[in-house]
């Protein structure tokens, strides 16, 4: 894909919110423009480096604990031959441990990055996206959960709990747009 076709693809998809974020990544400080957006289509593969689970069960967010923080976005990076649902199923269940169906496409996260490529970064510069899923929880399976993995933990909060956790605002923003998405197609995963 080209990058007048990712300008495409972003302008047909405009951003509903942006910030500035710093990454630390091999000793390189990593400072991007992130902008977070809602599409009903997803983009092309070529620029997507990780897929994203926002996970509901009957009025719960799924909160995942990492070792110095919480977020409510597990997920990773698509194994090849994987579509973006099935890496967002897979990622889910290594680090949570939760099976999950149901999967509608939310939106994406685009990353832009502000300053030089540091010389061994091996993912797409200066331009990367990640896909935000939502998905129903089906059954918690503690042994599916990969042991060594980065995430500590993970549990089912209540919606009205999740401020308390400290999201981040793009977090809150796709917690609302999948809360829309669900009461959009019809389907209820508040009670």
């Amino acid at each position: 894909m080209s990058i007048s076709s990712l300008s495409s693809y972003l302008q047909a998809h405009p951003a509903q919110r942006q910030e500035q974020v710093i990454w630390h990544w091999h000793g390189y400080e990593l400072v991007m423009r992130l902008t977070d957006h809602l599409s009903d289509e997803a983009p092309a593969v070529t620029w997507v480096t990780s897929v994203r689970c926002l996970v509901m069960w009957r009025g719960r967010v799924l909160v995942v604990q990492a070792p110095h923080h919480h977020h409510i976005l597990p997920g990773g990076r698509r194994e090849p031959g994987e579509s973006l649902a099935e890496t967002a199923v897979r990622e889910t269940r290594e680090e949570t441990g939760w099976l999950v169906n149901d999967l509608l496409l939310v939106g994406f996260r685009h990353f832009h990055h502000l300053a030089p490529k540091p010389e061994p970064y091996p993912y797409p510069y200066p331009d990367f996206l990640q896909v935000i899923f939502t998905a129903r929880a089906v059954e918690f399976q503690p042994g599916a959960k990969e042991i060594d993995g980065y995430e500590l933990g993970s549990m089912m909060r209540p919606l009205k709990e999740i401020a308390t956790f400290n999201l981040t605002p793009g977090e809150i923003f796709f917690l609302r747009a999948s809360l829309n998405k669900w009461r959009k197609v019809g389907k209820t995963v508040t009670n």
